[in-house]
């Protein structure tokens, strides 16, 4: 395979660019990692739409040191890795010494790092065959592994074994679903047979960790989530990762399968949405602490659960369902009711909350300064300016919106 790198977007160009300066220098260098699986994915799908590729990373055996001295360089804190940022044309890129790493006490990072000039060396450690391929600057694939070729027969694969690459960092064995879903693509027998012997070490992987990729699933629309989702139950990760039953896994499964992924709108972007979903039915509270999810994805979700009521009885109390349309949240709780209820509010009937809520909104101080000058204080202020605006919307929504005369008349009736 020959790459024409005049089609790409400037990061890449650039990398491109600083590849061909290393080996001015007598040295190798190559463009590597996921962009390289999105660069040949686009390829072979017949260059269709803008390669806008981004999360440019280069491995290359010139050493750290001479990478100082001939370019503009500043730490990451992975010179142990042999890992440094290399600032090229206002764009900084990752670059990588050709490495092979120790054992992994840690189940997450090598105990010590054995640097190589051989690139065939550098990709033996990688976790899948589809991460595992280079380009050089000439457009040249460099692919030891099978990389090009399973992904053409939509099939993941590890480097080597999988039972050893997992043990290694047992974080990939999610990835291994993500991935997998992403790209629609099969898994390989030998991956459920290392999930099944080294799953157990998901328990030692920070949740936050587990999260991110969840969340990036998420990210991938609703197919991809609810495939890795069901995987996670099929595989029995969940007992695992959640050993407390925080998430009703077969409730999770049975939303984000058979109703979020085969919803006809695009529910699938949100992340909130995909979450609402799975966590539908749980403690939320614990189950937000599984995955460390942040407060604002947190939040929501809890409104839209708090909520549901509400909008399953849609227009019933005119002051609630004006106060719910109007929350920055409501379209993801218009999204969650029709997956979770199969149903959601007519368009007849939101237009109409909607213009109920531009008429009344505005009156909002007036009727809490009506209900204040006739003396109402506390919990008495409170109760009085709810029966007011009840009657004041019911009103307004028939065609009759009160007046400043008729607000003070039916205070003094109450």
């Amino acid at each position: 395979m020959k790459i024409d790198w005049s089609k790409f977007n400037p990061e890449v160009q650039k990398g491109v660019e600083l590849c061909s300066q290393i080996e001015k220098f007598g040295y190798e260098a190559y463009i590597v990692g996921g962009c390289v699986r999105d660069i040949v994915l686009w390829h072979k799908e017949g260059e269709k739409g803008d390669p806008n590729v981004h999360d440019v990373d280069i491995a290359t055996n010139m050493p750290i040191e001479e990478l100082y001295d001939n370019f503009k360089c500043t730490s990451n804190n992975g010179e142990a890795h042999g890992t440094i940022l290399v600032l090229y044309k206002k764009e900084a890129f990752e670059v990588t010494q050709f490495r092979t790493d120790g054992d992994y006490s840690d189940g997450r990072h090598p105990d010590s790092v054995k640097f190589t000039k051989s690139f065939k060396d550098d990709t033996d450690r990688r976790d899948f065959t589809i991460n595992a391929m280079g380009i050089d600057c000439r457009g040249n694939l460099i692919d030891y592994h099978g990389g090009e070729s399973d992904l053409e027969n939509g099939i993941l694969r590890t480097v080597g074994k999988a039972s050893q690459r997992f043990s290694e960092d047992a974080l990939r064995i999610i990835r291994a679903l993500r991935f997998a879903s992403r790209f629609g693509m099969k898994i390989d027998p030998d991956i459920y047979e290392g999930i099944e012997e080294i799953k157990g070490n998901l328990s030692k992987i920070a949740k936050e960790r587990i999260g991110a990729e969840l969340i990036k699933t998420a990210e991938y629309g609703a197919k991809p989530f609810a495939n890795v989702i069901e995987l996670i139950a099929k595989t029995q990760i969940n007992e695992v990762i959640d050993p407390q039953g925080a998430v009703d896994w077969r409730n999770g499964v049975a939303l984000t399968k058979n109703r979020l992924a085969k919803g006809t709108q695009d529910f699938a972007r949100s992340v909130k949405c995909a979450f609402g979903c799975l966590l539908y039915g749980a403690d939320l509270k614990k189950a937000a602490e599984l995955f460390r999810l942040e407060n604002d994805i947190v939040k929501s979700i809890k409104w839209c659960y708090d909520n549901l009521e509400t909008y399953e009885n849609f227009g019933d109390n005119l002051v609630d369902t004006v106060k719910m349309v109007t929350n920055d949240n409501f379209e993801l709780l218009d999204e969650l009711a029709n997956i979770i209820n199969g149903e959601g509010c007519g368009e007849e009937e939101l237009r109409n909350i909607k213009n109920l809520a531009q008429k009344v909104l505005p009156k909002s101080k007036d009727l809490s300064s009506a209900v204040a000058d006739a003396g109402y204080k506390g919990l008495q202020f409170g109760k009085v300016l709810r029966e007011l605006a009840e009657w004041y919307y019911d009103k307004t929504m028939r065609g009759n919106q009160p007046s400043k005369q008729q607000i003070e008349e039916y205070i003094n009736s109450i």
